[in-house]
């Protein structure tokens, strides 16, 4: 009975140490079996250690996507797997032949056509180059 106290009692402290040290952004596989064998001990170190800072912080890693966004849409466009609408900006895919506003898919869709004709009531980000609505006053990438 007292072996299964003092197992129970272990684990208990494995599980403390391991998940004080995944809070702190540290690897917690060895603080587990720290905890486990030095129970309130290890617990007590971890105190002392520092949480590790991220690399990137969340605004820098969403203006990482709407770049990759904007590359891969202007990719997209110049090899022809969507085309822009003339007449609203919309995207439509390449087997689309007329877009939803009744304008019909032109003979050669490009890139200089779409930011040639801009739609009312948008601007353009300047560090990304994304047209956004007159409503929306900070782009996806993240600059005002």
């Amino acid at each position: 009975m007292r072996i299964i106290f003092v197992l129970i009692w272990a684990f208990v402290w494995a599980y403390i140490c391991g998940a004080a040290m995944e809070k702190k952004r540290r690897e917690s596989s060895a603080w587990y079996v720290l905890g486990f064998l030095f129970g309130g001990l290890a617990y007590i170190v971890t105190l002392f250690i520092k949480p590790r800072e991220p690399e990137f912080d969340e605004i820098e890693i969403q203006r990482m996507v709407a770049a990759d966004k904007v590359r891969a849409l202007k990719s997209d466009i110049s090899t022809g797997r969507v085309w822009v609408c003339p007449q609203c900006n919309k995207m439509n895919d390449r087997y689309m032949t007329t877009c939803s506003c009744g304008t019909p898919k032109p003979l050669r869709a490009s890139a200089q056509t779409a930011t040639a004709n801009p739609s009312v009531g948008t601007w353009t980000c300047n560090n990304c180059g994304m047209k956004n609505s007159d409503h929306i006053f900070i782009c996806n990438c993240g600059m005002k």
